[in-house]
């Protein structure tokens, strides 16, 4: 199929606008709808911290191999919003090879100024660590940069909830599902799970420049979905975060789980207890677990009911922000394929 000029793509956080450029940049016409568009998406709750994922299958590993590539060109680029940032990972227990991902491990390996923390820098209740460079995406004004060059593309943008993928049937002649976890309804995709998390943004501290990552063994998720304490230093303020509830759709901030997530970030990084609480947010995570424990995604085709062309491309749960640029090269692939 070589007459494909018109794409619709369902969903606006960074799937879709990361999808939405590179095909508009290969010269398709593309439109994107939403019912939420940013600052109201998803991707505006992370802490878009590039990290190389735990255990994640070849394919969900590949687009974020990917994405490390671009991310590093587009640095240079855009240095104010992606920046190098120190980055500390603790975890309660010993992580073999195996269990992290001989290929994400690997990756870690290979990270600037990668090294396993000494026995002394642990904190109490850790047995491993280590302190490597990554990136961080403001994702502040990551995504208005995205938007912004999706419309100068020449992108259009429609505000309005798809129910069902009938609604393009002899509209358009392809489809790209980026809608999150809403593909659990739209598509009824019961492989799906919301995985609720809530954050919050501290007020600045000057001294604090490594974010930091801890997983919680006490927790009731443990080991499939642990809690965790996640503190992120970026230009404006202190993002912390610490909640993985499976199928809680509460969209409200909880005040337990604020105390909860600030007394869990303070035990690991002290000095935040100077900080005050800015902001407040919930999210959830499209998220794809494989009975082997590995994460995965629903990047695939499908031509619907014999009548629609359509790419899905979904489910990257706590990976969406590291894995975006590179799904969207295997979204572009796809449909050169067909």
């Amino acid at each position: 199929m070589r007459d494909i000029k018109s794409i619709h793509i369902i969903g606006a956080g960074i799937m879709g606008l990361s999808a939405g450029i590179k095909l508009l940049e290969a010269g398709y016409q593309v439109t994107q709808l939403a019912e939420c568009f940013s600052p109201n998406t998803t991707s505006d709750t992370a802490p878009a911290c590039f990290h190389p994922y735990i255990n994640p299958d070849p394919l969900l590993f590949k687009c974020i191999s990917q994405s490390w590539k671009e991310y590093c060109e587009l640095k240079t680029i855009i240095p104010t919003i992606i920046k190098d940032i120190p980055f500390i990972e603790l975890h309660p227990e010993i992580i073999t090879d195996e269990i992290y991902g001989y290929d994400s491990k690997k990756f870690l390996e290979n990270l600037k100024d990668f090294r396993q923390l000494k026995e002394d820098e642990l904190p109490e209740g850790y047995q491993q660590g280590y302190s490597y460079k990554t990136l961080l995406i403001d994702i502040t004004l990551y995504l208005p940069y995205l938007n912004e060059k999706f419309l100068r593309l020449g992108g259009i943008q429609e505000k309005k909830k798809i129910h069902s993928l009938n609604e393009f049937i002899d509209k358009t002649d392809l489809v790209i599902n980026c809608s999150g976890i809403g593909a659990k309804a739209l598509v009824n995709d019961t492989d799906l799970t919301a995985v609720r998390g809530q954050a919050h943004t501290l007020s600045p501290l000057a001294d604090l420049k490594s974010a930091t990552l801890a997983i919680i063994k006490d927790s009731s998720g443990y080991p499939e979905h642990p809690d965790y304490a996640l503190i992120v230093p970026r230009s404006n303020n202190i993002y912390i975060a610490g909640t993985t509830q499976v199928n809680d759709l509460e969209m409200q901030p909880r005040e337990k789980d604020q105390t909860m997530i600030f007394d869990r970030c303070a035990k690991i990084v002290p000095a935040i207890k100077q900080s005050k609480v800015t902001n407040s947010y919930v999210g959830f995570r499209p998220e794809m677990l494989l009975k082997n424990g590995m994460r995965s995604l629903k990047l695939y085709y499908e031509f619907f009911n014999n009548q629609l062309h359509v790419i899905h491309n979904y489910g990257h749960a706590g990976a969406g922000i590291s894995a975006a640029p590179g799904s969207a090269q295997e979204v572009y692939s796809m449909i050169k394929k067909l």
